[in-house]
C-alpha cells in the first residue's frame, strides 16, 4: 500500500479517521518501506577540475658548426699529416707487408690511400719515397729496401699521383731512428718515410 491509498482510506473512514487500526497500519507502512517518500535529496557531487597538459616542447637538434681549418692549413686525411717543419709527411700508421724482402705489399693499405688522396689534393708537391731497415738486414744491402720504395711509389701511381712526382729510394740501415739493440728499436727502423721535395 502507498501513502496515497492509506490517505484515501483516511478519508474514507470519516471524521474519526482510522483510529488506532490506521495508526498501526502507518506504522506498518513504514516498517516495510511501503511509504517512499516522493520527494529524493539531491546531494551535490563535486566534478573535477579538468587537468591541463602542456603539450611536449619542440626540441630543434642543431648541428654543430662545421671547423674551418686555420689559413694556410688543410684539413688532411686521417692517416697522415705533414710534419711541423713542412718537411716530410708522416704515416700514422705502418705500412704493411706481406714480404718487405721482395718489396710484396699487403692488399689493404689505407694509409697509402691516405696518402694518395693528399698528394692530389696537393699537386704542387714533390716527394721522395725511402725504405729503411734495421742493422740486422745489413747484410741484404740496398735491394731489399729499393724494391720497398718502388713497390710504394707504384701504389701511388696506380692511385692516379702522377710518376713525375714521385722518387722513390732505399737507404737500408744508412739511417736509423731509434737503436738497433732491443726488438722495439729495429721495428722503428724498419720504415717508409715520405720527404717532400719540392712544394
Amino acid at each position: 500500500m502507498s501513502a496515497a491509498q492509506y490517505l484515501a482510506m483516511e478519508r474514507a473512514a470519516g471524521p474519526g479517521g482510522l483510529g488506532m487500526r490506521g495508526s498501526a497500519l502507518w506504522f506498518g507502512l513504514l516498517l516495510v518501506g511501503c511509504f517512499r517518500p516522493t520527494a529524493t535529496l539531491e546531494l551535490p557531487v563535486e566534478v573535477e577540475a579538468p587537468v591541463e597538459v602542456e603539450a611536449p616542447v619542440a626540441v630543434e637538434v642543431v648541428s654543430a658548426p662545421a671547423v674551418e681549418p686555420h689559413p694556410g692549413q688543410e684539413l688532411l686525411p686521417p692517416r697522415v699529416r705533414i710534419s711541423t717543419d713542412g718537411q716530410r709527411i708522416e704515416l700514422l700508421e705502418p705500412v704493411q707487408w706481406i714480404d718487405r724482402w721482395k718489396g710484396e705489399l699487403a692488399p689493404e693499405q689505407p694509409v697509402l690511400a691516405d696518402l694518395a688522396t693528399l698528394l692530389r689534393a696537393r699537386p704542387e708537391l714533390h716527394v721522395d719515397v725511402q725504405a729503411h731497415e734495421s742493422a740486422r738486414e745489413q747484410l741484404y744491402g740496398m735491394k731489399p729496401t729499393q724494391r720497398q720504395a718502388e713497390a710504394v711509389r707504384e701504389v701511388l701511381v696506380g692511385a692516379q699521383v702522377s710518376a713525375d712526382r714521385l722518387q722513390a729510394n732505399g737507404y737500408a740501415d744508412n739511417k736509423p731512428i731509434a737503436s738497433n739493440a732491443t726488438a722495439e728499436g729495429r721495428a722503428a727502423n724498419n720504415r717508409i718515410e715520405i720527404w717532400i721535395l719540392r712544394r
